[in-house]
């Protein structure tokens, strides 16, 4: 007869983090202050969409 040993997996957290492609190189050779610059673009660029929906006559002005 054979021994069953039962195998466990152990994960590491690294294992379970957000893939964020680009982003995640980013961070990794900037640091994490580039969190607050990228956000701030992500709003310049909204802000510019919405400015150019705007004067298309797209949004409803009041």
């Amino acid at each position: 007869m054979v021994p069953v040993v039962a195998s466990i997996e152990v994960r590491t957290s690294a294992e379970f983090a957000v893939q964020l492609g680009p982003v995640e190189a980013l961070i990794s050779t900037f640091g994490p202050f580039v969190i607050p610059v990228l956000i701030f673009v992500v709003g310049i660029v909204g802000y510019l969409i919405l400015v150019a929906l705007g004067r298309a006559g797209v949004v409803n002005e009041r």
